[in-house]
């Protein structure tokens, strides 16, 4: 598009006339350039960096395959759309035509509508591909902005031992070891030359075991500061491409400063600095990963997206959902460990507990050739008293990790109960599998922190390797037991024994069990997204409150789909003034909790503290990246009515938004 904000268009053709003819008809529309040889095309393309060219076929120079074979080759005209406009009306030129790259083909002679058609078709994929471009790059912007900010420095290197050329660095490593990008990417590796000498050998040594057999690299190490100091390091990281000969050829991690945890570690300190580092990790690695989600879910909403940026988003969205399970794995895992996870029991749907249990596990089989099935007897109790969600999460590690070792064959899940008492039942759970098994050796550390199956030969098995561990923890925190059977190379059992409440004789039934035993569910983020029936709350208005503008992005974004007015403000001091100056009167407050100044337990607490009705009574729903210290129970304690964590679940906001915004 020119400066005076037309679409401009080159033709090509050794005719005059065909030319002219051509211009009569796209202008004034259009901006026209002309070109009567090949090698002109070529030039004028480079010159003026056309939105369409009009090419003909036979010319006297050089002919049009010619023309768009050297199109293509040049970075600067490749993604010119190329229309053929042509005599050479048979099936084999026009394949040919679009075997080279052309956008479409009209043949000789042409009608004045059938030009503009598609021409203007043209023109609408044109804009179409530069707005997916411009939202893949504020996509880009972004993630690169996150990753500026997080603690530690994120990289990219060759993998040409010993030199590690560095690729890409984060801004971190100015703070990290005080060289800022600019003076490591591309020049000497610093990074590498100030590894304690100690510590060299092991790091070589570890790389052999890990990166070059395709597993990922975790390891702690010293560094020798420019000025003597010595600071301690974890670094991460993993092959990320390969040489043709299965050598590794770049690798990307990070590097956290972890001299504070070092030095605490000897100290009856430890305990509370490990739990205030975990506190942080959670807000600082949920709250990026809320706006990555967040943003992500809202762009796969729109229908028009290009196959190619679809799936880019997808790729996004799957692998902040995947840090975001390491994230839980590694806070739930702590709670246990310091004593702070607490078993929550109520009353519960053990039907509706199945329900989505079997969702989750159909959505993660995917294309591969596994039969999932589900064992249950219609005398199985409707309702149980205990923590369900905590059940959920054993059968989900449970049915996950049969899922990571199983290639094709069964999955199979079955829930009986047994009578305990008059006032207890026992649940009893078993996953059987057709995976590569467990060997004898294997069984004595299956329950042991950070351990993986076979981890050394199943390269792309994911996960932290605590959720075993994490689920014998609640199964012994439910006064149960967890037992394991395995044959290797044929497959597992997995039973889980624990003490539910009883609540009373009514069993699911018949049809209830049927309908469980026969579930399918293959639907995707987008569509159980586009098939959430959202009311319409135009009548009402809601303040956000949040110091990151990123997240008020996601927010909005999210609360805009209930047609609802959405006012956003960046501190809890702002948001008490807003409710004491009370226009307009708001139907609830979506308040962060970790803000500079005011936090949002302090804000909660200055609104109620305002005691006029309207204070006293506006919903405030808490949202917080801070998911370790059992934080529910401080919010409903300040004040607040309801609570999200972030990243924010779509399903958790619309029955927050349908319980707590309504009329009055």
């Amino acid at each position: 598009m020119n400066e005076a904000g037309k679409f401009s268009i080159l033709v090509v053709d050794d005719e005059k006339s065909n030319i002219l003819a051509l211009m009569n008809i796209l202008r004034p529309e259009y901006t026209i350039y002309a070109a009567k040889s090949g090698q002109s095309a070529i030039e004028m393309a480079e010159k003026h960096n056309p939105d369409i060219i009009l090419l003909d076929i036979i010319m006297s120079d050089m002919d049009g395959y010619e023309v768009i074979a050297m199109l293509k080759k040049s970075e600067k005209t490749r993604d010119i759309p190329v229309i053929f406009v042509t005599g050479m009306n048979s099936a084999v030129d026009e394949e040919k035509g679009f075997a080279l790259g052309a956008a479409d083909y009209i043949t000789k002679p042409f009608s004045s509508a059938l030009v503009k058609l598609r021409v203007q078709n043209q023109i609408k994929l044109l804009e179409q591909f530069r707005a997916n471009k411009n939202d893949m790059n504020q996509m880009t912007s972004r993630i690169e902005a996150i990753i500026g900010n997080l603690p530690g420095m994120a990289y990219s290197c060759l993998y040409d031992y010993p030199l590690f050329s560095l690729i890409f660095v984060s801004e971190g490593s100015k703070e990290l070891i005080g060289y800022t990008p600019e003076e490591l990417i591309g020049k000497k590796n610093m990074y590498q030359a100030m590894i304690h000498p100690d510590d060299i050998q092991d790091i070589v040594r570890k790389c052999e075991e890990t990166l070059e057999r395709g597993l990922l690299y975790e390891n702690t190490n010293r560094l020798v500061m420019q000025d003597g100091t010595i600071k301690w390091v974890w670094e991460r990281s993993r092959v990320m491409k390969w040489n043709s000969d299965g050598t590794p050829h770049s690798v990307e991690g990070y590097v956290f400063d972890i001299t504070e945890q070092k030095q605490l570690e000897a100290t009856e300190m430890v305990s509370r600095a490990k739990s205030a580092f975990l506190a942080n990790m959670s807000h600082e690695l949920r709250t990026p990963l809320n706006v990555v989600i967040g943003l992500t879910d809202l762009i796969l909403a729109d229908n028009n997206l290009a196959a190619n940026v679809l799936e880019n988003l997808q790729k996004i969205s799957n692998a902040g959902n995947t840090l975001l399970g390491i994230v839980n794995d590694i806070l739930d895992f702590s709670k246990i460990e310091t004593g702070k996870l607490a078993l929550i029991p109520a009353e519960y749907h053990i039907a509706s507990l199945l329900n989505d249990v079997i969702a989750l596990i159909n959505t993660r089989l995917g294309e591969k050739p596994i039969t999932f099935s589900l064992t249950i007897s219609d005398d199985l109790p409707k309702r149980l008293y205990g923590d369900d969600l905590r059940i959920k999460q054993i059968l989900n590690n449970l049915l996950s990790n049969a899922l990571k070792y199983t290639h094709s064959g069964t999955i199979e899940l079955s829930v009986f109960c047994t009578s305990s008492n008059e006032e207890d039942v026992w649940l009893e759970i078993e996953v059987r599998d057709t995976g590569i098994g467990i060997s004898d050796e294997n069984l004595k550390k299956l329950f042991v922190d950070y351990f993986q199956v076979e981890s050394q030969v199943n390269r792309k098995i994911e996960g932290t390797g605590l959720g075993l561990s994490i689920s014998k923890k609640l199964v012994q925190m439910m006064d149960g037991e967890i037992s394991v059977e395995s044959e290797y190379g044929k497959g597992s059992v997995f039973r889980v024994r624990i003490r539910q409440g009883y609540v009373d004789n009514i069993s699911i039934g018949p049809d209830l069990a049927e309908n469980l035993r026969k579930f399918r569910y293959t639907e995707d983020k987008r569509i159980i997204s586009k098939k959430l029936v959202r009311p319409d709350l135009s009548y009402a208005k809601v303040l956000v409150v949040d110091d990151m503008q990123n997240n008020l992005d996601v927010a909005s974004g999210l609360l805009g789909k209930y047609k609802m007015q959405v006012d956003c403000v960046l501190s809890g001091q702002e948001a008490v003034e807003r409710i004491r100056f009370g226009k307009p009167v708001y139907n609830v407050v979506f308040m962060d909790h970790m803000m500079p100044g005011m936090d949002g337990i302090e804000a909660a607490n200055a609104i109620r503290a305002l005691d006029t009705k309207y204070a006293r009574t506006i919903p405030i729903i808490a949202l917080t990246a801070n998911a370790i210290q059992g934080t529910e129970h401080l919010f409903y304690a300040n004040g607040f009515q309801a609570f999200l964590s972030k990243p924010i679940d779509i399903m958790k906001l619309d029955s927050v938004i349908r319980k707590w915004v309504h009329h009055g």
